[in-house]
């Protein structure tokens, strides 16, 4: 049995310095946000996805209109698409903001910074996990080793180019928002493990946690991968310290793991989007596109090599904590955010 005590004696002054740096290094990318929303909020419609909507603003007057709708969409899924979200969003924003982009733009501008929040505030939860009750043999705090898998990641997955949280399209920022939902919700499950019980706490966490999976479920027909994942993280984590109680408190969301997957077979055998046969040429091609996109090859060498220099310190890290079996709450966290995009990617390595 390993054993670990505290092996860094700096004091606890010198950590407050430490993390006033991090968080300084963490935010100063949200300075790249001032260009782009002055440029996004008084840019007019260019993409079909942004003006063809317009129709949408029909169906909350349109009673037989919305039957149909609900029909199709809820009922039977005979359209050929699953994503409700998407349309009682551009239902509601269309009746409300009408044809004025900056409007449009401004609402998911909202979202996006939701989901940045819905992360930093789950990474938040269990970033002192090195002293929590979970694994109390680990008494070590290493502030940097927590901080920089939340700056890989979201340096990765949120602010750069072709991303689904980069662009404006509502399905990807509510694809995301429900990402970071979920992910506050799984960090305060981890954070909550071997504490005192409260069951107020547990019944409003789990509530939050069945809308944001079922709000994932009901974004875009993609998510039944990171869907998945969720679900095989939730239930290895709960059964780590065996609990009938825990166990049946993941049924919702197994309801809605099964629900989504019938309901995405149903559509994709009346769909006439995104019907390519899956190859190895496709796979190939896809995973080529997603790799030079993610660390941004065609943009800039500076920014592809920090990238890379991250992504690399993330991976070390992660083998080194391992290696030592220092797992803690904070490190299952970090492998739940990366097995969650992961999943997200490889699926779309079959799309078109």
């Amino acid at each position: 049995m390993f054993s670990y005590k505290s092996y860094d004696y700096r004091p606890r002054q010198t950590y407050r310095w430490q993390e006033k740096w991090v968080y300084l290094f963490f935010a100063s990318p949200l300075l790249l946000f001032i260009p782009v929303l002055y440029y996004s909020l008084t840019t007019p419609f260019a993409l079909v996805d942004d003006y063809g909507m317009c129709y949408y603003i029909e169906f909350l007057d349109n009673t037989s209109r919305f039957h149909k709708w609900f029909q199709t969409q809820i009922v039977d899924f005979s359209y050929g698409r699953y994503r409700p979200v998407f349309d009682l969003y551009n239902m509601v924003t269309w009746k409300v903001f009408g044809a004025i982009p900056w409007l449009h733009h401004l609402a998911r501008w909202i979202l996006h910074f939701s989901t940045i929040a819905c992360f930093a505030a789950a990474f938040l939860q269990v970033r002192d996990s090195g002293n929590d009750e979970l694994y109390p043999e680990i008494e070590t705090r290493s502030t940097y080793a927590q901080l920089i898998p939340l700056a890989v990641l979201l340096y990765l997955w949120l602010f750069f180019p072709n991303s689904p949280a980069s662009r404006l399209g509502p399905q990807e920022v509510h694809t995301v928002f429900f990402l970071g939902l979920c992910s506050l919700m799984i960090a305060l499950i981890v954070n909550m493990a071997g504490k005192e019980f409260r069951i107020i706490s547990t019944i409003a966490i789990h509530t939050i946690f069945y809308l944001a999976y079922l709000g994932l479920s009901w974004s875009k027909e993609i998510n039944i991968a990171p869907m998945l994942w969720i679900l095989i993280f939730y239930f290895g984590f709960q059964l780590r310290g065996f609990s009938l109680g825990k166990i049946i408190a993941g049924v919702p969301l197994l309801i809605i793991f099964i629900y989504t997957t019938g309901n995405i077979y149903i559509a994709s055998h009346n769909s006439y989007y995104g019907v390519a046969p899956i190859t190895p040429e496709l796979e190939i091609n896809n995973a080529a596109w997603i790799l030079r996109e993610l660390f941004q090859f065609k943009t800039s060498l500076f920014i592809t090599v920090a990238f890379l220099v991250l992504s690399t310190s993330l991976i070390f890290l992660i083998l080194l904590r391992i290696i030592k079996r220092e797992i803690t709450g904070e490190l299952l966290f970090v492998i739940f955010l990366i097995g969650q995009f992961a999943s997200l990617y490889l699926i779309l390595c079959t799309s078109w």
